[in-house]
């Protein structure tokens, strides 16, 4: 089952509440680029389930 971008995007919207407001770290675990863009701060890849690159999302991914 897919998740609607409306629905994906309000449970991220709520994370980033949350981790803003307890200081908390949240790890999220997408195949969406533009929604992991759009909400994190950093970001590891994965390739064949073996990490490739790491580092800032916004040097890592531009959509």
């Amino acid at each position: 089952m897919v998740a609607r971008p409306d629905t994906a995007t309000a449970v991220l919207e709520l994370l980033q509440r949350l981790r803003a407001e307890r200081d908390m770290a949240v790890a999220l675990v997408s195949h969406e680029l533009p929604l992991v863009a759009a909400y994190t701060d950093t970001v590891h890849l994965l390739q064949d389930g073996r990490l490739v690159r790491h580092g800032p999302t916004a040097e890592l991914i531009s959509c």
